[in-house]
């Protein structure tokens, strides 16, 4: 398969040299400046890039900058080509990500070796990204897989038992075991290994609880209020313990059988920069004198201890209404 090249070069000699030279064996992309350069790939992806250091409108250093964030996820290797680019030049376009020069005029044996050579490391690296990929998305599954028979030896074990307080315990277990199942499971479904898809998860999680404690949406209604919103793994595993711990709660303990109600379930960025996660609802309400921080609660305990500890963030409850946990964090802890 063809590699695409894409020059950019202000000078028409330099772009009809570049495209003589490589158009047999690449398919070559055009563009006069950087800003011109952006709008190419923002179409379509090259493989490798040649770029003029000094052009009007933009030149190779702003355009590298612009462009960063992509040549570095999408692995583009990028060549300089200039007259005389000083020192500081050089080391600022390197740290940008520009892998080598070419000097003006090309040299047609140095532009075809860099170009082949660089198309070669970028391949290489595909390779072995793609490898990596299948082994972590194997990965992903055997744990599912493993936590899965864990939580069906538990299932299997409570059979020897009528104590109606030990068989909570092994649900209230299972169902912190398939939490986490849910999200290797949701991860080896996924395009992305490294982030989860959070809406469909919580989806999955939740249906899943209803089931579990036999409870009917058409008696307690669900109501969940997160939109495209993917989480990177150590948040995600967090945000879905403490949502299957609050929602298990409201469920066990927030409406006599008699009584209807709603869950609602919310996460949105708050602020710029800082998750939101909110899980409510208007049942009974947990009684004034007991602070969630300091009880018996094996689950309001490890509510506080994930939100506090593993996401680093503060969690607040508010018994106005019912219950409402209000959790605040960053995504990325510094």
């Amino acid at each position: 398969m063809k590699g695409t090249v894409l020059a950019i070069d202000d000078e028409t000699a330099s772009l009809k040299f570049i495209e003589s030279a490589l158009s047999k064996d690449y398919t070559i992309l055009k563009a006069e400046n950087g800003k011109q350069g952006l709008e190419k790939i923002s179409l379509k992806l090259p493989d490798i890039i040649l770029l003029d250091l000094n052009m009007p409108e933009m030149g190779g250093i702003e355009f590298l900058e612009k462009a960063q964030s992509t040549l570095k996820n999408h692995f583009i290797p990028v060549i300089m080509i200039t007259g005389y680019p000083n020192e500081e030049q050089q080391i600022k376009a390197f740290s940008l990500g520009c892998y080598d020069f070419i000097g003006k005029p090309i040299s047609l044996l140095e532009l075809k070796l860099k170009v082949e050579k660089f198309l070669h490391i970028k391949r290489q690296v595909e390779k072995q990204i793609r490898e990596k990929e299948v082994l972590l998305r194997e990965i992903h599954h055997r744990v599912k897989n493993n936590m899965q028979i864990i939580s069906s030896l538990l299932r299997l074990q409570s059979r020897y038992t009528k104590d109606k307080q030990i068989l909570d315990i092994f649900k209230a277990s299972q169902n912190r075991i398939e939490t986490m199942a849910f999200i290797h499971e949701k991860l080896y479904q996924s395009q992305d290994l490294a982030r989860v898809d959070f809406t469909d998860y919580v989806n999955t999680l939740t249906r899943n609880l209803f089931t579990t404690y036999g409870v009917s949406t058409a008696r307690i209604k669900l109501n969940i209020d997160i939109k495209n919103v993917s989480l990177p793994l150590d948040k995600a595993i967090p945000c879905g313990l403490i949502i299957n711990e609050l929602v298990s709660n409201s469920l066990k303990h927030a409406f006599p059988p008699d009584k209807e109600g709603e869950i609602k379930i919310a996460l949105h960025l708050s602020n710029g920069n800082k998750w939101q996660l909110i899980v409510s609802d208007n049942g009974v309400g947990i009684p004034e004198d007991i602070d969630f921080r300091n009880t018996k609660s094996l689950g309001l305990h490890l509510v506080t201890i994930l939100a506090e500890d593993q996401l680093r963030g503060e969690i607040n409850l508010n018994r106005t209404e019912g219950t409402e946990f209000k959790i605040r964090f960053k995504e990325l802890n510094k």
